[in-house]
């Protein structure tokens, strides 16, 4: 069975701690860019196999999946986190969906119980993430579009 654990929600970040069979498993990050992709981001799969006016056309918005382990998942465990994930965010606008995987056992095993935000920035930090997170205030959301 798996739970979903919203750490933190702000209105373009949410870290979500899965949890499978009662260990947790992972750290789900979903990142919303608000913006469209970029040349690096276009030359990634499905997105090189678009032309320019397909891009233009069906790709308005950027969505990074960071999936944050200390060991590797099974394929029913990715496609369940995928799941959650398509599920809650039900895009309104059409949107490139970039998941990353990052395993690192030291990392997610040395995580505090109850995280601050310095440990968010430090989770941020180490998936690559550029966002910046100043404060956080209870009201913000993930955007949908």
């Amino acid at each position: 069975m798996f739970r979903f654990i919203r750490l933190l929600r702000m209105r373009d970040l949410e870290i979500i701690e899965v949890v499978h069979n009662s260990v947790k498993i992972c750290l789900l990050i979903i990142e919303d860019k608000r913006r469209a992709l970029n040349d690096s981001e276009k030359q990634l799969t499905p997105y090189n196999l678009m032309d320019e006016n397909e891009l233009k056309d069906e790709i308005h918005n950027v969505l990074y999946l960071y999936i944050l382990t200390g060991e590797e998942l099974t394929k029913q465990q990715n496609d369940s986190i995928i799941e959650f994930a398509d599920d809650l965010l039900h895009e309104v606008i059409p949107t490139a969906k970039i998941v990353k995987r990052f395993i690192d056992k030291n990392m997610f095993s040395n995580l505090p119980v109850t995280l601050q935000l310095k440990d968010f920035q430090n989770i941020l930090r180490f998936v690559h993430s550029s966002f910046k997170l100043n404060h956080i205030e209870e009201s913000f959301y993930l955007s949908q579009g």
